[in-house]
């Protein structure tokens, strides 16, 4: 049961993360806001092991084009999550701590997105990071949505299996939905309500 209420639990933080996003758009690139993000999952990660290594001596106006880039690209994202959770599970199975193993994938993570870093347009001005708004949505994003629930959806791989756990994806939708209504003010559709009826069935026969 524990493992199911923290599977449960990262999808809806994810599922905020869209929202949360969608508003730092307006003043960094994606690959920034990846960037930090990971990188905040990654300095917590460090910061802990300083503190205990001294104790003891991460739109609607789109064209055609851009609909069809954005599938492919969302399309892509779900093979490779298959391959991450798949990839969790067998370091699972051969025997490593799951915070440990987090640590080192946030680690390499980090390396291998520097190069990156060049491509991804202008920096954002220091003002941009100041801003309140933008400061703690990428807290959120880098400490919450990162750092914590990667641990936890390892967690809930390593005790379930990437299958099980995996199939509570099919509520990110739904709580995106319901965060865009509540935080950005996006209207809620019959056709959405009927797609959110769609997706929790789905969850629960996927479970049964």
């Amino acid at each position: 049961m524990k493992a199911h209420l923290l599977a449960a639990f990262t999808v809806f933080v994810w599922g905020i993360t869209f929202v949360s996003t969608k508003v730092l758009l307006v003043d960094f690139s994606p690959m920034h806001i990846l960037f930090i993000r990971f990188a905040l999952g990654f300095m917590l990660a460090m910061s802990g092991i300083a503190v205990v290594s001294l104790a003891s001596g991460g739109s609607a106006g789109a064209d055609t084009t851009s609909n069809l880039i954005g599938c492919g690209l969302a399309l892509g994202a779900a093979c490779v999550w298959a391959a991450y959770s798949t990839t969790v599970d067998r370091i699972a199975g051969a025997g490593y701590e799951t915070l440990a193993s987090t640590k080192r994938i946030f680690g390499w993570g980090l390396l291998f997105m520097m190069p990156m870093i060049p491509f991804g347009g202008a920096l954002p001005d220091i003002s941009a990071l100041a801003s309140p708004v933008n400061a703690g949505n990428l807290l959120f994003l880098g400490l919450v949505a990162s750092a914590a629930c990667f641990a936890t959806w390892g967690f809930a791989v390593k005790h379930l299996g990437p299958v099980t756990t995996s199939t509570y994806i099919y509520l990110v939708p739904a709580i995106t939905a319901a965060t865009s209504v509540i935080i950005l003010g996006e209207p809620f559709t019959a056709t959405i309500a009927a797609g959110l009826v769609l997706t929790i069935a789905g969850l629960v026969i996927s479970n049964r």
